[in-house]
């Protein structure tokens, strides 16, 4: 095991542990599989955190029988990219619309927790059914990308049976 990609963790029997040193009040942590064990598939549930007390909600499940985690993205403009972790690991870039799948697989009855890591650029985006537990496949987490409020926008001109045009735009603040 790893946290925050610097400090780990021999776990090699069921039970709780401690990672050394102690992290403050407000330290914001991640908690990693460094390395898997042989012949099983181990995976991390609530990874990621801020330490505000004790953390006692993370869980790691390890089995040989693994499921995908799959999302759908939907409203990404081109020329920029969102980037998506699950548990606070296994980074995905994603540029395009459509379905994606994450690289690592998470173990049966282990958690998922899919959240976003970089919004592409003039766009926020937002994760719906992002977290649960694993039983199969899992396809149904979301990820909807809008244009980011005052960020700019695209204007889109269809011109038909045009010989010559001028245009002008002005940009106006609209009142809500």
């Amino acid at each position: 095991m790893q946290i925050n990609g610097d400090h780990d963790l021999t776990v090699s029997k069921n039970g709780t542990f401690e990672f050394a040193p102690d992290f403050g009040n407000g330290s914001q942590y991640v908690v990693t599989v460094k390395s898997q064990p042989s012949g099983v598939s181990c995976s991390v549930h609530n990874a990621t955190g801020t330490v505000t007390a004790k953390v006692t909600s993370v869980v790691v499940s390890c089995g040989t029988e693994t499921h995908s985690i799959k999302t759908t993205v939907n409203g990404m403009e081109g020329g920029s990219s969102l980037v998506l972790r699950n548990n606070g690991a296994d980074p995905l870039t994603i540029k395009d619309n459509g379905e994606v799948t994450f690289a690592l697989p998470v173990v049966k009855g282990g958690g998922y927790n899919v959240t976003i890591a970089t919004q592409p650029a003039g766009q926020n985006c937002s994760v719906t059914n992002g977290s649960g537990t694993a039983y199969t496949d899992v396809d149904t987490i979301t990820v909807n990308c809008a244009p980011a409020p005052g960020g700019q926008g695209k204007i889109n001109i269809t011109a038909i049976r045009l010989t010559s045009m001028s245009l002008a735009w002005t940009k106006s603040a609209c009142a809500t």
